[in-house]
């Protein structure tokens, strides 16, 4: 696997707080990884170390196969872009104007450039009007057009979608799709939108209290939020039983009245009618997905740790 950014058991403390303790993501070149957590999991701490502007406590971690050290030495953090937090933009210049500053400092004259980042992220038609009257997905893309001046070849977007409306989610969602295949950028992305990282995302980092709890890919992540048939029953154990002497192996208690079967979906009459027979009475039975939220929240403990 050819990863363009790793960390060795990174930690970050404040005082008596450990923002993030013992990291170690694998982010392969090319990816658009998911990376998940509650508000205050160490998302974004994370990202800022990733970046340069934190140093960690303990630990190591590599970009471009180089260290931080390296980064710095050899001004290799140029070639990545960064949208933390709130993009910083001046509110009384054009989308247009916003872009040249940073295109300025960067030693960029091309207005060519200019415009094509515009058209890029979706605001080819606005490059003149005033940052101000923009909605907030609008700013949130001119954040990313700043952050690829220079055309970095990984870019870290914090919580681009927070606050904003489907509309807004949709376009920052599509400006991230296009950026990866069009521009073949890695793009890592924090979220604690889970249904919306999952329509991108092709790998996941789930980090909890600090810590990465899970890395896994779009595919493994799909096979464990897979469809199950939920039975409500009286008698458990009785029902396990008969499962058992089918053949079925692939189910799971959930509570004393709920067993989740994850085979032998499309015939879920026949095993019906088969605990039926037994005298196992059944007061429900539905085929369900299980979501990347419910997924999530058994991995961190539960929804009441939110």
């Amino acid at each position: 696997m050819d990863y363009i950014l790793t960390s060795d058991n990174i930690s970050k403390q404040y005082k008596h707080v450990k923002a993030v303790d013992s990291v170690s993501l694998h982010v392969p070149k090319g990816a658009i990884y998911g990376f998940i957590g509650r508000n205050g999991a160490g998302k974004t701490t994370t990202l800022k170390i990733f970046s340069g502007l934190a140093s960690p406590t303990s630990g190591s971690f590599t970009v471009f196969g180089c260290n931080g050290d390296e980064l710095r030495r050899k001004n290799m953090f140029s070639r990545i872009g960064i949208l933390i937090e709130n993009p910083g933009l001046y509110l009384d210049m054009s989308a247009y104007d916003n872009l040249r500053m940073k295109c300025l400092y960067a030693g960029i004259k091309d207005k060519n450039y200019i415009n094509e980042l515009l058209s890029l992220v979706g605001l080819d038609g606005a490059g003149r009007r005033p940052t101000r009257n923009f909605s907030l997905g609008m700013k949130q893309r001119l954040g990313i057009a700043i952050a690829l001046v220079g055309n970095p070849e990984i870019l870290f977007l914090d919580e681009p979608i927070n606050g904003l409306d489907p509309q807004g989610i949709a376009e920052i969602r599509e400006t991230i799709v296009r950026l990866n295949k069009e521009k073949g950028l890695t793009i890592i992305i924090s979220s604690h939108i889970l249904e919306e990282l999952s329509k991108v995302a092709t790998n996941y980092g789930i980090i909890n209290n600090g810590k990465l709890i899970a890395e896994l890919t779009a595919e493994e992540l799909s096979s464990r939020c897979e469809s199950r048939i939920v039975f409500k029953l009286f008698d458990v154990q009785s029902a396990c039983n008969m499962l058992n002497s089918m053949g079925i192996t692939r189910f799971k208690v959930v509570d004393p009245g709920t067993v989740h079967v994850f085979e032998r979906l499309d015939q879920i009459a026949q095993i019906g009618m088969a605990l039926a027979k037994a005298d196992i009475l059944i007061s429900g039975m539905w085929i369900e997905s299980a979501g990347i939220e419910e997924f999530f929240f058994n991995m961190t403990g539960g929804v009441h740790n939110a």
